[in-house]
């Protein structure tokens, strides 16, 4: 009776920590869920940092990127973009690489760009781009010069709960994201 009593509970401990293995083992999800209209947050963002934001006055153009916080929070992130673009011969009208961007918006004058991979780079992207004098068309074809990253440059962080975008903190810190605790947002989200 005592060698069955230890048998089971053997058999629960095991059941039992198979059971927690496998709850914490979860499939990493793309950045943004597929309900989530991703450029929203951005526009939204975007539209917050023209209007609130002091490094807006000081330069003209300024890349955007999103990436999840956990579960129910996602940031924007919003920082000055000094440096130009060094296309490549992979780089081509309809295609998507990651080191130009494929989306963009311009308020008062100032351009926004971001990734976005479900977009591809158009001429339009190009034309606006080369307005803004962020492409080196010198360079297309040879070698990628080498950006230097300084470092210590502000950037303006939105963090929205994923299930409303109205509800968001902002930060502006010359640390990057992930590199500082997010700030608390209580974000009523249902599990997703």
């Amino acid at each position: 009776m005592k060698k069955l009593i230890t048998n089971i509970k053997i058999e629960f401990y095991f059941m039992l920590i198979l059971f927690l293995i496998f709850q914490s083992c979860k499939f990493h999800q793309p950045i943004i869920s597929k309900n989530i209209d991703q450029n929203s947050f951005i526009e939204y963002a975007i539209t917050d940092f023209v209007k609130t934001d002091t490094l807006f006055c000081n330069d003209s153009v300024f890349s955007v990127s999103l990436d999840n916080v956990n579960n129910k929070l996602l940031v924007v992130s919003i920082l000055v973009r000094r440096h130009k673009f060094y296309p490549g011969p992979y780089n081509k009208i309809g295609t998507s690489y990651g080191n130009l961007p494929t989306d963009y918006l311009v308020k008062e004058d100032k351009l926004f760009h971001w990734y976005d991979s479900t977009k591809c780079l158009t001429k339009d992207l190009v034309k606006v781009l080369n307005k803004y004098n962020r492409i080196d068309s010198l360079n297309v074809n040879s070698l990628v010069s080498l950006i230097m990253v300084t470092g210590g440059e502000k950037s303006t962080d939105y963090y929205f709960c994923k299930c409303n975008k109205y509800k968001f903190k902002k930060n502006i810190s010359s640390v990057a994201v992930g590199w500082y605790k997010p700030p608390r947002l209580r974000c009523r989200c249902k599990d997703r």
